[in-house]
């Protein structure tokens, strides 16, 4: 996964249809990623309501554009669906994190089989390890330092050598 960069431009724009009853928002950014080529994306908020007495509806949809360093453009649209949609799907996803990181660190039956003091436990037990990782890590960055073996660049070798 590529970490980007903060984006170059963000535009917010509202814009009122006065005929259609229509509000348009949007955000468009900018960003120009490591390749060289720039991604484009807008993401576009319709909300519309027929009368006073009906609910309005904001319909989402993110159009994306990358343009290669060659000139070529490679462009999609996605209807992402309602705003209610949109972030009930985002609670699931996050309730489906959840659960899979607490299946994979606590264990089975928590918190019904284990004592009272396991959180305490294992906070302290991750914050060792952590400061045990650090120490590897710092102190193999020493050895290859010491060893001549670079200035800038060590901690990243350290991190491999230390991860194995």
């Amino acid at each position: 996964i590529e970490e980007l960069p903060t984006p170059r431009r963000v535009h917010k724009k509202c814009k009122k249809h006065s005929s259609s009853n229509e509000t348009l928002r949007s955000i468009h950014v900018q960003q120009r990623l490591s390749n060289g080529s720039q991604l484009n994306v807008e993401l576009t908020s319709s909300d519309s309501s027929a009368s006073a007495s009906s609910s309005s509806s904001s319909l989402l949809k993110m159009v994306s554009c990358e343009t290669s360093s060659s000139g070529s453009k490679n462009k999609s649209v996605h209807e992402l669906g309602s705003v209610e949609e949109v972030i009930q799907i985002g609670r699931e996803y996050a309730f489906k994190v959840r659960e899979h990181v607490v299946q994979t660190v606590l264990p089975r039956g928590f918190p019904d089989s284990v004592a009272p003091c396991y959180l305490e436990y294992a906070k302290w037990h991750f914050l060792h390890n952590m400061a045990t990782a650090a120490n590897g890590v710092l102190a193999t960055a020493a050895l290859l330092r010491a060893a001549g073996a670079g200035g800038g660049g060590g901690e990243a070798a350290a991190a491999a050598a230390a991860a194995n």
